[in-house]
């Protein structure tokens, strides 16, 4: 194959990206059924809306825009100006290190959906520090009312998107720049002749830094496709990244289809045995990345770690070459270092034009990166939704979009095009059951509330049992039949390897049953569980569940990050804590196989292996008394194991502590009582402590008392 052919189809090989690629491996197992509408014929426009100082313009209402749709007016007919300020969004009462242990698909505080794209091959190794730094306050400014995703341009594992700062903390410390040297790579397109009948020799390209650019193209524009739903958050890219030396000035403006190959050039035809022109590999994978995030209403904020290069340092910045390289290039006619156009402001230039073309802005060339994530924080939070319905619904592809504002010095940032094809389409999905389209999706469906949690607790060095609990939540006019509760519902549960993007386990079931309403139960909803388990080795996991109800007519799934431990190489490692109450489930359990349309007896604990029933809440009133439960692996067991459980209050202080001895050769479950009544109101962490003497483990959870 051709160089140029394979360096257009690398694919990046992104954790999250791949997940893109398993609906034909749960296709294998899923049912056939009903496909259920996940979106409507509704276009939605995010527009920011900035003065000349770069305030957000307030108060506009629909009428005060014009919007076009290939050139053409139409009507707005959903309208919404989002306007939130800072002092609006509760701080979290949990530090970010603390992992999040409960999973669900309708958490409201995830107004946003941020993926940060950490541009590894980009970015010079001597600049890694700069570049967490700048990471981390973009998850103390952002993360607290963000869904978040970490993706590493060099396909390194990253995090798929999730409310758990924690892991995405975990992701940006594995960061380490890959450039060698600070010198910018330059987006040169391979020419190619012929040497010889039937071989081609590369000519006027670095071919790893040609590489290395489209990898990053392609990590960009998988990453978009993943975020073509969530229709209903405002969708961000955050990329710290050197970006490349290219001059893009007018490639985004009109959105069309592909760049020919330039014709009769003289800087871009190789004289040869076929006179055949190269193709401008660089420009398309750029407008298949641009379309990618305008048709998933992305915007891009780009931010450079080089931060500001004054005229001085432009030399140091073209490090190895300096000025014997083209990197310092002076413009005709010019002269003088501040007036060279080299590299270093191409590739400034790049990252600006990349976020502008996708409705974001570029923080390049300025120390103020505090200030400039302030910036994107604004955009965020203040915009105006702008929806309307095409007059033509069935014609598929890209249509390219304008938006108009009655106002006089004022910015507007905004996708510039959409697509009309059906979502499924735009996923890649060819499955027609919708269990599987919404395990392979990258975001979780939100029709039928679902809340997920998993246990991991040790069976051998090898293997893991794992306690599930899926529970969900549904209106009670829609179940209530005769006196009883009764719904048929079809689930599906996959645990995703990430390392290889594969399903390591998948199993799904269809079942039909009748609860009695519970005395003090809510009146409006009915919430109910399904208690399943399964074994996995060590790795690395993200937990999918999905659902639907044949009495709501709905669907919803859920996903869990899950690390599963390899005890092979610990000498004391803690399971994480299962909570429930000491007075008995709260919330029916549905009826495994072979107790249809009935009330079920009591059920077996997830499957055996857990003491009781866990409870998913993590809210609870001061009256209430609660089991914690925990395991751990020891790789000497004729030791003794002193645990602790101890609560932690907002300020750091310990305020209840409970000890407990397990002797040697004991099989090394541990179950605790903690009455809330000794804590006051407030925001708690609850760690379990292990020591043999020698060695410590934990872990913790946390709770709200009221």
């Amino acid at each position: 194959m051709p160089l140029t052919s394979r360096l257009v189809r690398a694919r990046t090989a992104l954790a999250a990206a791949g997940l893109l690629a398993l609906a034909p491996v749960l296709l294998a197992d899923g049912q056939q059924g009903q496909t259920f509408r996940t979106g409507t014929d509704l276009v939605e426009v995010d527009v920011v809306v900035r003065d000349k100082d770069g305030n957000p313009v307030r108060g506009l209402r629909p009428e005060d825009f014009t919007l076009l749709d290939r050139g053409k007016p139409v009507t707005v007919t959903a309208f919404e100006e989002v306007a939130r300020g800072s002092a609006e969004l509760l701080p979290s009462r949990f530090p970010p290190t603390m992992r999040v242990d409960v999973a669900t698909n309708t958490a409201p505080a995830a107004s946003r959906l941020v993926a940060i794209v950490l541009d590894d091959l980009h970015t010079y190794k001597n600049r890694t520090d700069t570049v967490k730094e700048i990471s981390r306050d973009v998850v103390a400014k952002l993360g607290q009312h963000s869904s978040m995703a970490v993706i590493f341009t060099s396909g390194d594992d990253g995090v798929e998107v999730t409310s758990d700062r924690s892991r995405i903390l975990e992701a940006i410390d594995r960061f380490a720049g890959r450039k060698p040297v600070p010198k910018p790579m330059v987006g040169c397109d391979p020419q190619m002749t012929f040497v010889e009948p039937g071989t081609l020799a590369d000519m006027g390209c670095d071919i790893q830094e040609t590489y290395s650019n489209l990898q990053s193209f392609e990590a960009m524009q998988h990453a978009a496709r993943l975020l073509v739903t969530g229709r209903e958050r405002r969708k961000a890219f955050v990329m710290i990244s050197e970006g490349m030396a290219k001059d893009l000035w007018g490639l985004f403006d009109v959105m069309q289809s592909r760049p020919p190959p330039i014709q009769g050039s003289a800087d871009n035809v190789v004289v040869s045995l076929s006179m055949t022109a190269p193709t401008p590999i660089h420009e398309h994978a750029l407008l298949d990345m641009m379309e990618a995030m305008r048709r998933s209403n992305v915007a891009t904020y780009a931010i450079d770690p080089r931060g500001l290069v004054e005229s001085g340092e432009l030399l140091r910045e073209c490090f190895p070459d300096g000025m014997f390289d083209p990197c310092m290039r002076p413009t005709a006619g010019e002269g003088g270092p501040e007036a060279w156009y080299n590299d270093v402001r191409q590739s400034q230039d790049t990252l600006t034009l990349i976020s502008e073309g996708s409705g974001g802005f570029g923080i390049v060339n300025t120390d103020d990166f505090t200030g400039g994530i302030d910036r994107i924080l604004t955009d965020l939070d203040n915009f105006y939704l702008l929806g309307f319905t095409p007059a033509d619904r069935t014609t598929p592809g890209y249509r390219r979009l304008e938006v108009k504002v009655n106002r006089s010095d004022v910015e507007l940032r905004y996708r510039r095009g959409y697509d009309m094809r059906p979502l499924d389409d735009q996923l890649g999905s060819s499955s027609r059951d919708p269990l599987t389209n919404m395990l392979s999706r990258p975001l979780a469906t939100a029709d039928v509330p679902l809340r997920l949690s998993a246990t991991v607790l040790p069976r051998s060095a090898t293997r893991s049992r794992v306690a599930i609990t899926i529970e969900i939540t549904e209106p009670r006019a829609d179940l209530e039949e005769s006196g009883l509760l009764r719904d048929a519902i079809r689930y599906s549960v996959a645990a995703i390897d990430l390392k290889g993007a594969k399903v390591a386990e998948h199993f799904g079931n269809e079942i039909l049953f009748a609860l009695r309403p519970r005395p003090g139960a809510p009146t409006d909803v009915v919430t109910y569980q399904l208690l399943k388990a399964i074994e996995l080795p060590p790795g690395r996991y993200q937990l999918r569940a999905a659902l639907e109800s044949d009495q709501m007519g709905a669907g919803g799934s859920v996903f869990l990050p899950l690390d599963v431990p390899d005890f092979r190489d610990a000498d004391l490692v803690v399971s994480p804590l299962t909570l429930g109450y000491a007075d008995g489930s709260r919330v029916p359990q549905a009826p495994t196989e072979g107790q249809s349309l009935r009330y079920p007896r009591a059920l077996p604990p997830a499957a055996q292996i857990l003491p009781f029933t866990p409870t998913l809440d993590r809210e609870f009133v001061s009256s209430d008394v609660l089991w914690l439960y925990f395991e751990f692996w020891r790789a000497e067991p004729r030791q003794d194991v002193a645990t602790r459980l101890v609560a932690i209050d907002e300020s750091d202080r310990i305020v209840a502590s409970f000890d407990q001895t397990v002797a040697a050769r004991d099989d090394g479950k541990v179950g605790m009582k903690l009455p809330l009544d000794r804590l006051t109101p407030g925001a708690y962490r609850l760690r379990v402590l292990a020591s043999d003497g020698e060695r410590l483990a934990q872990q913790e959870v946390g709770i709200l008392v009221k």
